[in-house]
C-alpha cells in the first residue's frame, strides 16, 4: 500500500475533488472523486506517490453540466 496524492491544475467554478490524499488498497488501486461546479470544463487529475517523483495523469475528463438551477 502507498500514499499517494491528487491534484488538479485549476477548478473553474467551485469544481472540487476529495480526498486530495489516499491509500492505495491490497490491489494497488487508489480513486479520488470530483465533484462538478457551474462551470462547464474540462479537466485533468493527476495522481503521485508521496515521496517520490511516479506520478500519472488521467485522461482529459468533461465536466458537462454543472449543478442544476431551478
Amino acid at each position: 500500500q502507498v500514499e499517494v496524492n491528487f491534484s488538479i491544475a485549476s477548478t473553474p467554478g467551485g469544481l472540487t475533488f476529495s480526498p486530495a490524499t489516499a491509500i492505495s488498497n491490497s490491489e494497488g488501486y487508489v480513486s479520488t472523486r470530483i465533484t462538478a461546479g457551474n462551470v462547464a470544463t474540462p479537466v485533468s487529475v493527476s495522481a503521485t506517490i508521496v515521496g517520490t517523483n511516479i506520478s500519472t495523469s488521467s485522461n482529459e475528463l468533461i465536466i458537462s453540466s454543472g449543478i442544476p438551477v431551478q
